[in-house]
């Protein structure tokens, strides 16, 4: 389970770092092995910085670099089924290249059965969820369908930056997105991560949307459309259940043979959060942001 969460078109630097944090620490209660972003400016200048700790934890530098990003900013927070949990570079966003250029960056939510697509291609992956994006690097969306698991993908091309695509890759993936007065969009794994960060930052959403498994979507600085691509959906797509698409026991047989991913996960208290005893309803995130000077 890992966490996935963005935002495009805030404008307000106060609201967008506020906007940022509040997300930062919902989808680390979904993480926690390591966080990511990439955030682009009004100006087109792309940030792009990936650590081997939680979101909420990397310094504010690493939490200035996200929120950034007036235009937009993708961000991932990631729980390790594969793959050493303490590398940045098996964090996501992953960069993809080809040529020696990075074409698209790309995160998951979920788990996927990939190592064979990998092998077929020629390519020595870590993580599971990286080969995703080397098929769509690839151009072969076909390459997806045949690869089992559940989850949710975004993902940002090099010659489209303005523009985060995002696919349901299996039914029941959880996935939101809200609207803000028809300006804005916002999104993450669950609800309660968005309905929590958008209190955080004083904003209200005026409505949400509801994406279609297969399909890909395009989020724009205030619109999601339909981008015409569709049947974009894993084999055998399973939801919270990936022994059905690896065979009756895999996740407990993955538990025992990686014990160092599933042993005490209780979430870590944020210093400074714990120091000012931050509620939904203090001040306590502009006494935090004013003393770090952090947006």
């Amino acid at each position: 389970m890992c966490g996935l969460s963005g935002f495009t078109n805030i404008k307000d630097n106060r609201t967008r770092f506020f906007l940022t944090l509040g997300l930062a620490d919902g989808i680390d209660t979904r993480g926690g092995h390591a966080a990511g972003y990439l955030s682009l400016t009004d100006v087109g200048k792309l940030r792009y910085a990936r650590v081997a700790k939680k979101f909420c934890s990397a310094g504010p530098d690493f939490l200035r670099g996200a929120a950034s990003g007036s235009r937009l900013c993708m961000m991932h927070a990631r729980f390790a089924t594969c793959g050493k949990k303490d590398e940045p570079k098996n964090a996501h966003p992953f960069a993809i290249q080809r040529n020696g250029n990075t074409v698209l960056w790309g995160a998951h939510n979920g788990v996927v059965n990939s190592w064979q697509s990998a092998r077929e291609h020629g390519r020595d992956i870590d993580v599971d969820s990286q080969e995703l994006f080397e098929l769509i690097a690839d151009g072969d969306f076909e390459g997806i369908t045949k690869i089992s698991g559940y989850g949710v993908i975004t993902w940002i091309e090099r010659e489209n930056p303005g523009v985060v695509k995002i696919c349901k890759l299996s039914p029941g993936a959880s996935f939101e997105i809200y609207g803000i007065d028809g300006n804005s969009l916002v999104w993450a794994s669950t609800a309660g991560i968005l309905s929590a960060a958008l209190a955080r930052a004083k904003l209200k959403a005026n409505c949400s949307y509801d994406l279609e498994c297969g399909k890909v979507y395009e989020i724009h600085s205030n619109l999601i459309r339909y981008s015409g691509r569709d049947g974009l959906k894993l084999a055998e797509s399973t939801y919270y259940s990936p022994s059905q698409s690896y065979g009756p026991g895999w996740y407990e047989d993955y538990k025992k043979a990686h014990p160092e991913y599933f042993g005490n996960q209780k979430k870590e208290a944020f210093k400074p959060r714990e120091q000012l005893e931050l509620t939904d309803d203090s001040d306590a995130y502009t006494e935090w942001a004013d003393r770090w000077r952090v947006y």
